[in-house]
This record gives structure tokens, sequence and C-alpha cells, in this order.
């Protein structure tokens, strides 16, 4: 009796493991891939400037969700790239930083 159960045993879990997806079990090779896609995609890109995805920084929102901090270079100097989650949508936008120094004075 055992020796039938012992088939149907190994195929239901030949097809347990085989129904798994590669990635749910497997870590992503790059953890920013999401975020780079989203970049990629977004109405937000308008030139080619670096962003630095090395050092992107998670932290959270006011309401508990999770949002990404990412430094991009830029012609003017540096900027960060907020992407945040809203209703399920990722959106994003830029904040800009300023010189401390704008006395603009000539010595």
């Amino acid at each position: 009796m055992y020796y039938l159960r012992l088939p149907f045993l190994g195929m239901a879990l030949l097809l347990l493991l085989n129904s798994c997806e590669r990635h749910s079990i497997i870590e992503p090779l790059d953890p920013h891939q999401d975020l780079k896609q989203w970049y990629a995609f977004s109405r937000i890109t308008h030139t080619n400037e670096p962003v630095l995805w090395n050092y992107t920084t998670p932290f959270t929102m006011p309401d508990g969700s999770q949002a990404f901090q990412i430094p991009v270079m830029s012609k003017m100097g540096m900027k960060d790239l907020i992407i945040y989650s809203e209703n399920g949508v990722q959106k994003g936008f830029y904040k800009w930083y300023t010189p401390k120094d704008e006395t603009h004075i000539n010595v």
C-alpha cells in the first residue's frame, strides 16, 4: 500500500515546486530594480542625469508608507529623487539643495 502512495506524493511535491516562481524564491540580484524601472518609464526624467543608485536610502513617510531617497547629480548641483507610493501608485519628485552661501558678495 505504501509503495503506491510514494509516487503520488513525489508527483505532488514536484508539481508544488514547479508551480513556485523562481524570482519569488530567490532574492533579485539588484535590490533597486523596481525603482530603476519606474525611473526609466516615468515622466519625471527629461535628461540623462547620473543617478547614484548605490546610495539609495529607504525611509518611512508620515503615513507609514515606504519611500526612497536617491541622490542625482545635475548641472546645477546635487538633488534628491524621492520615490514613494500613494494609493498603490508609485510617484516621485525632486528635492533640490541650495548652497548655504548665497550672499553673492564680490570680494
